[in-house]
């Protein structure tokens, strides 16, 4: 399993989705300064480079293929899946003896997202088929978790690790590929919503709060802050201060109340 840091990065001319995409949307434009490495299909031509990215979120795990093109990289959107910390944090129906089967779901969205996927409950389609095995050559893979898989790592370490181990040997196995899979940090996440809302902002004089299921992160530049680290943006350079606030996403922070006489249903008591 490899295991980096970030050198982060952002380019002015790539774009970025909404709100609940912001993570493989913010690595999008790290990708931005990657080399356009192709490969050879089988009749001699050039097929694109392309870096399979999951958001491994506290509600879901999201797949995200982005594809090489002439003018940057295109992303394709995969199904959805279970949360991968799930079966370490005991939720949503799931346990460690569920483990396996959220890490095959997980490695099957690959597969999936080379068929069309079904319609929703909106009747939308879910997602469009790109068949990345013909399409293009896969230069890297990555798992990024966020504020769930940091619970998670707090609260049962070595079945954590487990679960690590478990989804590097399947995906590396499926894709012949190295991967890079780990848990990202508090500043991490909430540098790269920043970086995903600075896309549409005339400049980066603005702070953002941001809150997932697990955590809300508050993210600002700040130059007199010792806590502050620079970040290159748009061909300049930054102090971004972040601090992250683990346990009050809004899947999370309604917990800390629930137990409170005021907060039952009925009590009528909010004094």
């Amino acid at each position: 399993m490899k295991r980096q840091d970030w050198c982060f990065w952002a380019n002015p001319v790539v774009g970025c989705r909404v709100r609940l995409a912001w993570l493989p949307a913010a690595l999008g434009l790290l990708l931005a300064g990657c080399a356009g490495i192709t490969g050879e299909d089988r009749d001699g031509g050039q097929l694109p480079a392309c870096h399979i990215i999951y958001d491994a979120g506290s509600s879901a795990t999201r797949l995200f293929v982005y594809q090489r093109t002439t003018s940057g990289w295109q992303g394709h959107r995969g199904p959805v899946t279970d949360a991968l910390a799930d079966p370490v944090r005991g939720i949503r129906g799931k346990t460690m003896q569920d483990a396996g089967a959220v890490v095959g779901d997980i490695v099957m969205a690959l597969e999936d997202l080379r068929h069309d996927g079904p319609a929703g409950s909106t009747g939308e389609q879910e997602w469009p088929a790109f068949d990345w095995k013909k399409q293009c050559r896969i230069e890297s893979a990555a798992v990024y978790a966020t504020a769930g898989m940091r619970m998670a790592e707090q609260l049962r370490p070595q079945a954590s690790s487990q679960l690590w181990h478990m989804l590097d040997q399947k995906l590396s196995a499926a894709l012949q590929v190295d991967v890079t899979a780990r848990t990202l940090t508090g500043y991490e996440e909430g540098l790269f919503a920043w970086l995903t809302k600075r896309q549409a902002e005339p400049d980066g004089n603005f702070g953002l709060a941001e809150m997932g299921g697990a955590s809300m992160q508050v993210t600002f530049p700040c130059r007199d802050c010792e806590a502050s680290r620079p970040v290159k943006v748009k061909g300049g350079t930054l102090p971004i201060y972040s601090q992250s606030l683990l346990g009050w996403g809004q899947d999370e922070a309604w917990k800390k109340y629930a137990h409170l006489p005021a907060c039952q249903v009925g009590s009528g008591n909010f004094d």
